[in-house]
């Protein structure tokens, strides 16, 4: 059974598709040295880690798939990104789908699991993050008001 298309939906609510063939696949490796269907590859090549520590690679990928449909909308790059930016998260799950989608359904059910445990991870990771960053924020804040207050005369230092 052919799962839908996934697709993004920007902030006009316009209906982006993404589909990975093998060659759409390639025409990426090709051309921004990404391979989508690497998904079990080391963490230098594997396309997620990739394209969550390279928000610039993310952009060209998706408008790479969406340019063809943009160009028929006559919508230029930069408006694809501003509508599409906002809902990042969304397109990037959108992405995920498609890449999962791209391979024999008998492949797709692991795939999704590698996923779901990839997201589980970084969830962990950002929970106990952010006790640490918000630590560090409010003692840079501290200090900020600290040194602003030494350094601002009192009304009896005034003439």
């Amino acid at each position: 059974m052919t799962p839908p298309t996934p697709a993004i939906i920007d902030l006009q609510e316009r209906r982006w598709p993404l589909r990975i063939t093998p060659p759409v696949a390639r025409r990426l490796r090709d051309e921004l040295g990404i391979d989508l269907l690497a998904v079990t590859a080391p963490p230098e090549q594997n396309p997620f880690v990739r394209l969550s520590n390279d928000q610039y690679l993310l952009s060209d990928v998706l408008w790479s798939l969406a340019q063809p449909l943009a160009e028929a909308r006559q919508i230029t790059r930069e408006a694809f990104e501003d509508s599409v930016w906002p809902v990042v998260d969304q397109a990037v799950e959108a992405l995920l789908d498609a890449v999962v989608a791209s391979f024999p359904e008998k492949k797709r059910a692991g795939l999704r699991k590698l996923i779901d445990a990839q997201n589980a991870a970084l969830d962990r990771v950002m929970e106990r993050m952010t006790p640490e960053i918000d630590r560090l924020v409010d003692a840079a804040v501290d200090e900020a008001i600290e040194k602003v207050s030494r350094s601002t005369p009192t009304s009896s230092q005034t003439p």
